[in-house]
């Protein structure tokens, strides 16, 4: 498998890995939920930014397998019924 192959299927299992864990919250999860219960916290310079589970939303959202709403002071995402 290429690399780039090897990025593609990384991908695609973090996708699928987000859908999962937001199909079992129906209440919704904010990203910072996300990325600490799956394990993509991620760190620049010593601060926590979490981009690598925004950046995974973005793409769920663009195919529209995923919704946010604003709930109260919170961002939450959820899993599109279509889906």
């Amino acid at each position: 498998m290429t690399p780039r192959e090897q990025s593609v299927h990384a991908v695609q299992l973090l996708k699928q890995a987000v859908l999962a864990y937001l199909s079992s919250h129906p209440d919704g999860a904010n990203n910072a939920e996300i990325a600490e219960n799956l394990n993509l916290r991620s760190d620049f310079e010593g601060n926590q930014k979490d981009y690598l589970s925004y950046s995974i939303l973005g793409l769920l959202i663009g195919e529209r397998k995923v919704r946010h709403e604003k709930v109260g002071s919170r961002r939450l995402y959820f899993v599109n019924e279509a889906t």
